[in-house]
């Protein structure tokens, strides 16, 4: 099944579509309107377009501010959000933030010298195209990342202070070579105040495994040596890292050395 990417206009709607197997996606169509309320011609070229090319999911580009916040555009794309999860049948509809997708699709225009008015005849499909790759590509990265629940226990060390701690380990997962796990401190019975309000939830890292220079902590075998290090600094990728865990328990609390 293919993926549809819309990005909504006042008097247009972008319109991108991707390839059945889910990895490329290339401008279709501009739709457009006079009246920005007369919605009904154009949910019906996108329903006709959904039937025709067997789409499962639309991505509708949601157009936050370079802060993060949404206006007035956004509340009206939930708007339009609602309309098309009304109307278009059997199709999942996905929000996906659209920051400077428009920016980015001008670009290679201006580039070709084509002038205002004909950049504006394409560019709200290529817009939509952006959006959609964007989204195309998660998923791509996630189908990458290979997860493991698992229970076991390390020794970790903490050269500065020269503290040693014991570890339960979760879970753990690679995201394009790179390893990363999930683990909190192993509390004993008697470490705990019978009248503390103890949460097991509370103290869960996670930890990437990286090289000497990097590292924050030390794991040890049982004789002291160092196995491997570890480092909670997740970098780039910090969010997609703990969406990933989140995926995998909606109770994991995670804690990284930024919160």
């Amino acid at each position: 099944m293919r993926v549809l990417g819309l990005d909504y206009g006042e008097k247009t709607v972008g319109v991108a579509i991707s390839d059945p197997d889910r990895k490329i996606s290339v401008p279709l169509e501009t739709i457009k309107r006079e009246d920005p309320a007369a919605l009904k011609q154009t949910i019906q070229r996108i329903r006709s377009i959904v039937t025709a090319e067997g789409v499962d999911t639309i991505v509708l580009g949601l157009p936050r501010n370079m802060d993060g916040s949404e206006g007035e555009r956004a509340e009206k794309t939930r708007a339009f959000k609602k309309r098309l999860e009304r109307d278009v049948y059997r199709v999942t509809v996905v929000l996906w933030d659209e920051r400077l997708t428009t920016v980015a699709a001008e670009r290679p225009l201006k580039e070709l010298h084509k002038n205002r008015f004909e950049r504006k005849e394409v560019v709200d499909s290529m817009a939509a195209a952006l959006i959609l790759q964007g989204y195309l590509d998660s998923l791509q990265r996630k189908e990458e990342i290979v997860m493991e629940q698992e229970e076991r226990q390390i020794i970790l060390y903490e050269p500065e202070e020269q503290l040693k701690s014991t570890m339960n380990v979760f879970a753990s997962l690679t995201l394009e070579d790179t390893q990363y796990f999930l683990a909190a401190v192993a509390y004993e019975d008697d470490d705990l105040d019978e009248e503390e309000d103890f949460d097991e939830e509370d103290g869960v890292f996670i930890f990437r495994i990286c090289g000497a220079e990097e590292a924050e902590f030390m794991v040890l075998k049982e004789d002291g040596i160092t196995d491997y290090y570890v480092t909670t600094e997740l970098g780039d990728r910090m969010q997609e890292v703990i969406e990933a865990f989140q995926d995998m328990d909606d109770d994991f609390d995670l804690i990284t050395d930024e919160d």
